[in-house]
Order: C-alpha cells, then sequence, then structure tokens
C-alpha cells in the first residue's frame, strides 16, 4: 500500500470513493486505501488524507503508548532519573517524594503511572513502611 494514501472518515464526510475498505489501527475509524490521484478528491469531500508513512508511524506510536508500561522498566527509569539529575542538579527521587525513595519503587511508580498514561502522579507514602500503590 506504499503507492496508496489512507483516506479516513471522521465521521462526517460529504460523499463516498472507490478503494479498499480498512479500518484504521490508532483509533478505529473507517478508512479506505486510494489511489493518489483521489487524494484531492478526498479531501474535499472530507475525509483525513494521510500517507502510509504516516499511517505506520501513527500505528507504532499508539501501540507504544498501549504497552509503555511492559517497555519502561528498572534500567530505563534509572537512565531517566540520571538524565533528570544531569540537567537539573538537586533533582532526584527524594526531593519528589516525602520519605526516600527506593529505585524499585521509582520504577514500579513509573510503570503504574504509564498504564494510567500519565494522566497524574501520586508519591505520597509514609516513611515506615512501603506505599501499597493499585494494580
Amino acid at each position: 500500500m506504499v503507492d496508496r494514501w489512507m483516506a479516513i472518515d471522521p465521521g462526517e464526510v460529504f460523499g463516498s470513493l472507490e478503494g479498499i475498505p480498512h479500518q484504521e489501527s490508532a483509533f478505529g475509524l473507517s478508512a479506505l486505501w486510494i489511489e493518489a490521484s483521489q487524494r484531492e478528491a478526498a479531501q474535499s469531500l472530507g475525509y483525513t488524507v494521510v500517507d502510509a508513512s504516516t499511517v505506520v508511524a501513527t500505528h507504532l506510536n499508539q501501540v507504544m503508548q498501549d504497552h509503555a508500561s511492559e517497555l519502561l522498566g528498572h534500567d530505563e527509569v534509572q537512565k531517566l532519573v540520571d538524565l533528570l539529575a544531569e540537567i537539573s542538579p538537586g533533582s532526584s527521587p527524594n526531593s519528589w517524594c516525602p520519605a526516600p525513595c527506593h529505585s524499585p519503587v521509582c520504577s514500579r511508580s513509573c510503570s503504574r503511572c504509564s498504564r494510567r498514561r500519565f494522566q497524574y502522579v501520586t508519591c505520597a507514602r509514609s516513611p515506615r513502611r512501603s506505599p501499597r500503590l493499585p494494580q
């Protein structure tokens, strides 16, 4: 399909096109693979038209977001913490949490946050015991 374009139906189009039916994988929208010569016509009918490389990049981005918690392990978190310390001297997990924060706790917290798509971060815990973070 490298020589074709994807015409995505955003929900309201004003006509139909000839093409190979497809469901856009990142957002589940109805789409058609169309010839390059149909691109302008598709846009004028209200379709969102993207090239094949953009389709692949969008799909990979969605897959990475969906599986970020599986891709983010202890080593990756440690690299992020080291990078933060490098670009922002004085920053450390201990400055984000009220009690000393050990690397495995940070890894689990980051993994859980990535499952939630980083909507919020909490690190409230007692210095006497480990946090009970939701699964």
